[in-house]
């Protein structure tokens, strides 16, 4: 019964997410704030999809379930520092920020998460961010808090400094927009119901 609900939200942020990528391609942003919200929207499905496969085959011992485990692990915890990172650059796409100027600095703003995919899809090997026991069940790694930091920072950073640039602006449209960017937190709210309320990796698992 409690399974079966959990698929049920997780099923329904999906929805959601996808609903809003489609919509937002007929938006009245510009094409590169289209294609950042849209690739947004799905990779938080893809991510919400993944984290269901975990939350399913987590405990199975066959080999299937620790295969799925594995794979829904590696994938989920990529993808969600990558939502992370396309939301860091819609916001300050939205801003005109200056740190998305040049292709050098877009490069250097993503390795980061690339540290972040590397060391999941290494994790079979070496169980650095995760690894799953014997009976299929999944612990974290020694370098799982790399995560975490990496995939926050991003939202973190954008969202003091569309504050603090909603301080700054005299037009109330701006400076609406900045207010929403501040506290929206896009990748945090469809977060809560597939990490934080059904048994978040952090603190649940060691």
């Amino acid at each position: 019964m409690v399974k079966a609900l959990k698929i049920e939200i997780f099923l329904l942020c999906m929805i959601i997410l996808i609903g809003l990528a489609v919509r937002s391609r007929r938006s009245l942003f510009s094409s590169t704030q289209q294609l950042l919200f849209s690739m947004l929207g799905y990779t938080s499905a893809a991510y919400i999809f993944f984290d269901m496969i975990w939350m399913l085959s987590d405990g199975v011992s066959t080999p299937v379930g620790i295969t799925a485990n594995w794979i829904s692990n590696a994938v989920s915890f990529s993808l969600f520092a990558i939502a992370c990172l396309i939301w860091f650059f819609y916001s300050e796409t939205m801003q005109g920020s200056r740190l998305l100027t040049t292709p050098y600095r877009v490069v250097l703003l993503t390795l980061p998460t690339a540290l972040v995919v590397v060391l999941a899809f290494t994790s079979y090997w070496t169980h650095a961010m995760f690894y799953i026991d014997a009976q299929g069940v999944y612990r974290r790694g020694f370098a799982y808090m790399i995560q975490p930091i990496v995939s926050y920072c991003y939202v973190i950073y954008t969202s003091l400094h569309a504050f603090i640039q909603a301080r700054k602006v005299e037009s109330l449209q701006k400076k609406a927009i900045y207010r929403t960017l501040a506290f929206l937190r896009f990748p945090l709210w469809w977060a809560v119901p597939s990490r934080f309320c059904f048994r978040y990796r952090a603190f649940a698992s060691v």
